[in-house]
């Protein structure tokens, strides 16, 4: 903080002027007037600074150039002026316990082989806290979303793509839904020393880990090669490395498959516990009701013609409920124009909508139990 501190006045009479000149435009053109009163110029930049820094405007892309951004440096701000004059301190806000910002902006998606578009107009914001699950049908792009916002290269030989990430500050962690065959034959102490952090751990702490995820202690160094590990050893390996390397953003595929109960309780654990950006796909519909706080259902309609996604802020059940309910209010709609009877028995009502959501949601009550899959 100190030095945060020390270039903060170095640079403060230089940009005084700019704040009482942003400040005062504002005031002007809020009250109709001007004060010769520089201070509530600047409690008004002051203002708005604190707007910019809460929303997350000062985490954009490094190439948004010339987008008018407020840097706070500790209690202290600075005028509105070009990002590229502040590059450092964008990237320093994130790294000492800023709010973090995962974004998309109008992406599209379409699969080269059909033609199909994936992905239309896409927008999302993520935000420290935000526990976010994609759902949808098989084929509907959810692995092909997570590939792209990890790294768009992941995706250019089967699918284009128009749109922006924003991650700017942020390090991403990726957990794909298969291994990797460039790791395969790599040993544990290979794979686990490719870490950018594994060797600034202390054996205390990686036995700790080890012990969290029932695997032995010396997992970390064995000569064993990672293709020949069980299917939740695999998951396992790869979730320990990931967290090695401190992610703020955690981008997990199917983390869940192949997983015991006591590592799913491990799993489910890590996630509510986690402080920063949580994106993730599963079908363990306990997970999913216990931890996200973000529903993303994408959807493929009019027999697999368009694309429709939806993002909402809210719980699985309180979603899929909502949902249940609107196609009940269609149901009914319909067959009252038609003529048709109306079904009243409850039983029937639920065959209907699991029937329904078996495919637009797979994790519907009664398709997945935890349980199942041990």
């Amino acid at each position: 903080m100190g030095f945060a501190f020390e270039v903060w006045l170095s640079l403060v009479e230089r940009y005084v002027r700019d704040v009482e000149a942003a400040s005062s435009n504002l005031v002007t053109s809020i009250l109709g007037k001007r004060s010769s009163n520089g201070w509530p110029f600047f409690l008004v930049n002051t203002i708005i600074s604190t707007i910019y820094s809460t929303v997350g405007l000062c985490t954009l892309n490094l190439d948004y150039h010339t987008f008018p951004a407020t840097v706070m440096v500790g209690s202290f701000c600075m005028s509105p002026f070009c990002v590229r004059k502040m590059d450092f301190f964008i990237f320093l806000r994130n790294k000492t316990g800023g709010l973090f910002m995962l974004q998309i902006r109008n992406l599209t998606l379409t699969h080269r082989a059909d033609l199909r578009v994936l992905l239309k107009q896409f927008h999302l914001v993520l935000n420290d806290g935000d526990k976010a699950v994609i759902i949808g049908e098989e084929g509907n792009g959810k692995s092909t979303l997570m590939k792209w916002l990890y790294d768009p290269e992941l995706t250019s030989s089967y699918t284009e793509w128009e749109g922006e990430r924003i991650t700017a500050g942020e390090t991403l962690g990726y957990l794909p839904q298969e291994l990797p065959e460039t790791d395969r034959d790599k040993t544990l102490y290979e794979y686990f020393s490719e870490s950018h952090l594994f060797f600034d751990q202390n054996p205390k702490d990686l036995a700790q880990m080890a012990m969290e995820f029932h695997v032995p202690s010396d997992f970390f160094y064995r000569d064993q090669k990672l293709g020949s590990l069980s299917g939740g050893e695999k998951v396992k390996a790869q979730l320990m490395r990931i967290l090695i390397d401190k992610p703020t953003v955690l981008l997990l595929d199917e983390p869940s498959n192949d997983l015991d109960i006591r590592t799913l309780e491990l799993l489910e654990r890590l996630f509510l516990q986690w402080e920063h950006i949580l994106l993730f796909i599963s079908h363990d519909e306990t997970l999913i009701e216990n931890t996200a706080n973000v529903i993303i259902h994408l959807e493929q309609i009019k027999r697999k013609t368009r694309s429709r996604y939806t993002v909402v802020r809210d719980h699985y059940r309180n979603y899929v409920e909502r949902r249940a309910a609107i196609f009940l209010q269609g149901r009914s709609n319909r067959r009252s124009t038609t003529g048709r009877r109306r079904s009243s028995g409850m039983k029937k009502i639920c065959e209907d909508l699991q029937q329904r959501f078996r495919t637009t949601l797979p994790m519907f009550p009664g398709n997945c139990p935890r349980k199942a899959r041990i």
